[in-house]
């Protein structure tokens, strides 16, 4: 039993020896080197959205950043700012000092093109099934071809526009055609 005790002791001590000195490895290191940002940049901001950064290193310290993009601006260890018609790609530089060092971050923010909306794809499968009823109609009976074409039209503006221009246009053209037909038909049958 004393030599059970004994060991334990040991153990016991060790183990407290262990841990002073991981705490103190940890305290030294923690300030003994040279800076690391540990933050991911945002890459993408819409036009006329905001955009925020929020920048984190690895130790206390001082921070700046460099840019092209004229809309971005820093407060303490944030960056941020609304563009406004400025879709494009710009660089960022930024720059963190203690008395350990220097680190760095460079980083391409890209502004797209504002999203007016955003569909659901079920929405745009059942309008577009619509139409293609409606057209199918329009094909079998001259009287179906006016509200085919109305059809057309206005599932290309409401539905379509926000997800292509080229594309909305193609089934505004396709409507106003098979509305045109529409009134042939009428008018001549």
């Amino acid at each position: 039993m004393k030599l059970f005790r004994k060991y334990l002791l040991m153990f016991a001590i060790l183990g407290l020896a262990v841990l002073a000195f991981s705490v103190m490895a940890h305290n030294v290191s923690a300030t003994d080197h040279e800076p690391n940002i540990t933050s991911s940049p945002v890459l993408r901001v819409n036009d006329n959205s905001s955009y925020s950064y929020s920048l984190l290193a690895d130790q206390p310290g001082t921070w700046a950043f460099t840019s092209n993009a004229s809309f971005l601006s820093m407060s303490g260890n944030v960056i941020f700012g609304t563009p406004h018609y400025e879709i494009g790609s710009y660089y960022v530089r930024i720059t963190f000092t203690n008395s350990n060092g220097t680190a760095y971050q460079n980083y391409t923010l890209t502004v797209r093109p504002e999203q007016i909306i955003s569909i659901p794809w079920e929405v745009l499968v059942i309008a577009l099934a619509i139409v293609g009823l409606m057209t199918y109609a329009g094909m079998r009976d001259h009287n179906f071809m006016l509200l085919s074409g109305i059809c057309w039209s206005s599932v290309s503006y409401i539905v379509i526009i926000p997800l292509s221009m080229p594309l909305a246009m193609i089934g505004v053209v396709i409507g106003l055609l098979l509305c045109l037909w529409g009134v042939y038909k009428l008018v001549i049958a």
